[in-house]
């Protein structure tokens, strides 16, 4: 996951405030030829809104919490810190989220990665970054189970940002993402958890071809994965 730059919980009980969780993370960060190091860094705010509250039939606890018409407030933002060899910096938007509304356990697409940024090769100025966005309830007694992940590239620049999605999710103990000749990149991550590599064109994200990735002795079958053109 990127460092979190803010991440402030507070869980309103009937009017009483409860500060819940502040959160700082890790994550590796790219050094380019031009000396700039570029942090992929996370910004995000969870409040939970106590009212309403209802008449509850436990008598000890008067009021109870209506978790599903209760307001959740929620705002996220993915970014890229460009450090420079001065020690400014400046920050590049790579994508966000928001919602404002009822239910405590309504899904929400989460930012996160373990990976790097890469240069690709063209410009010292433009990477590639791999991540996963998971689309799921930020509340933690929320449907987990029913979360959905995606996996994601995001190409940037000092000025400007785009994404494509990719059919498997990023990961690797060492770099997910290498760049190749002719614009093209490999991707190692998984595939309904199995290991998987793919290869696609960085330019505008074309699939080119998906394949297993087996585990060191051992054979893995993974219907549905197998080499194949594109990522259709």
């Amino acid at each position: 996951m990127p460092p979190i730059l803010s991440y402030y919980i507070y869980s309103v009980l009937c009017q009483k405030p409860r500060p819940h969780a502040i959160f700082p993370l890790q994550v590796a960060h790219a050094v380019t030829s031009a000396n700039f190091a570029y942090l992929p860094i996370l910004v995000q705010t969870v409040i939970f809104g106590g009212f309403p509250c209802k008449p509850a039939s436990d008598p000890n606890r008067p009021n109870a919490l209506d978790i599903s018409t209760s307001t959740l407030r929620y705002s996220a933002t993915l970014q890229a810190m460009q450090i420079r060899d001065d020690g400014t910096y400046s920050l590049i938007a790579l994508d966000s989220a928001s919602y404002t509304g009822p239910n405590w356990t309504a899904p929400m697409p989460r930012f996160g990665s373990s990976e790097r940024a890469i240069p690709d090769g063209n410009d010292d100025d433009e990477l590639l970054f791999p991540s996963i966005v998971v689309v799921g309830s930020v509340y933690s007694d929320g449907p987990a189970a029913t979360s959905q992940s995606e996996g994601r590239i995001y190409r940037f620049t000092r000025k400007a940002s785009s994404h494509y999605s990719i059919p498997l999710l990023p990961g690797s103990p060492a770099d997910a993402l290498l760049i190749g000749e002719h614009s093209n990149a490999f991707v190692m991550g998984s595939l309904d958890k199995v290991p998987v590599v793919a290869a696609f064109n960085f330019n505008d994200g074309t699939g080119k071809w998906l394949t297993p990735a087996p585990y060191p002795g051992s054979i893995v079958v993974c219907p549905g994965c197998r080499a194949k053109r594109g990522f259709g």
